[in-house]
């Protein structure tokens, strides 16, 4: 479920409005990128939505429907037999993927396996569970199949009582732990990948989603970089700013959702024209773009994916210089 991208360095000097790879070097036309996602792209820019009618090559829809496109091709590569309805929304497409991948990948019997051992408090078999499952799985169905559907049902235990804090804190240590070390140390790379900035707001603690979004966006050739919980907007833009970094990914799901997207709304109007802000977690609902920059609430993991995937094919389109005339 990865998606890469990269290029040779660019070498020239950085130019006002350029966004910074990961060697220092501007990415061209960042502000071409920008205008894509902003009014629409071709679905032509991403592997596997080419038109199959001639007439519709310049053709140019939203990111909502480019990344919806995205979702119900993963879908149908994933079951011939699958027939998508053209009025399904994002939820149902996300739960379409979700239960053909667990049937045909797996996640629920590792899953029960996680809790039998947490609820043991047996702390090396967990890990020994935990490390099996990182080795069978890819990044991603590590993620989408295992970790997720692990952190909702531990949730529910919790809720209804059923787990003990004990057993409920050592999944989550033990997940944040096998998920950490990519996130905070990405692999060396000759390629030049853009930066994305992943954080938690000020008050939120709970971060296994923001690390889990961070580790995935790496898998789709981001140098996603964790810089923790609890980080005030300020900050987050500031040190965005003086990196000249333009996506940041926002996560939470505090109680307190006045607070969250109070938080959104004052880091919209402080970071770079420009940017792109990505939120996810029940924190936060729907902000309309502010056309000096772009937030986007992912509903569900996969659809941060298949954003991702998009802006990494519009991202890869301006690079190698085969961007639409208009995006030139």
């Amino acid at each position: 479920m990865t998606s890469t991208f990269s290029t040779d360095a660019d070498e020239r000097k950085p130019a006002a409005g350029n966004c910074a790879d990961v060697s220092g070097a501007p990415l061209p036309h960042w502000s071409a990128v920008f205008s894509a996602w902003m009014d629409g792209a071709s679905p032509a820019l991403v592997s596997g939505l080419e038109p199959e009618d001639s007439d519709a090559a310049d053709e140019r829809v939203s990111i909502d429907e480019l990344t919806r496109r995205v979702m119900v091709r993963r879908l149908s590569a994933t079951s011939s037999h699958q027939v998508v309805p053209d009025e399904w929304d994002i939820e149902q497409l996300d739960a379409a993927l979700a239960d053909i991948e667990t049937r045909q990948r797996g996640g629920p019997a590792e899953i029960e396996e996680t809790l039998q051992r947490a609820r043991t408090l047996d702390i090396d078999a967990l890990h020994r569970t935990m490390r099996s499952c990182a080795a069978n799985f890819d990044i991603g169905d590590f993620i989408l199949l295992y970790a997720l559907p692990l952190m909702r049902r531990m949730g529910d235990l919790w809720a209804a009582g059923d787990i003990s804090v004990s057993a409920e804190h050592l999944v989550s240590t033990s997940l944040a732990a096998a998920l950490q070390p990519a996130a905070a140390h990405p692999p060396p790379s000759t390629q030049p990948r853009l930066k994305m900035l992943v954080a938690t707001p000020y008050g939120e603690l709970h971060e296994l989603g923001a690390i889990a979004a961070c580790r995935l966006a790496q898998s789709h050739g981001f140098e996603a970089l964790y810089i923790g919980a609890q980080l005030p907007v300020y900050e987050m833009a500031r040190l965005a700013k003086v990196n000249g970094i333009r996506i940041i990914v926002l996560g939470g799901s505090m109680d307190a959702k006045d607070m969250a997207m109070q938080h959104l709304r004052q880091l919209a109007q402080v970071v770079d024209s420009g940017s792109i802000i990505f939120t996810g977690g029940s924190a936060y609902e729907e902000m309309d773009d502010q056309r000096r920059v772009s937030v986007r609430h992912c509903r569900t993991m996969r659809h941060f994916c298949c954003q991702i995937e998009t802006l990494a094919a519009i991202i890869r389109s301006v690079r190698e210089n085969v961007a639409p005339a208009a995006l030139d």
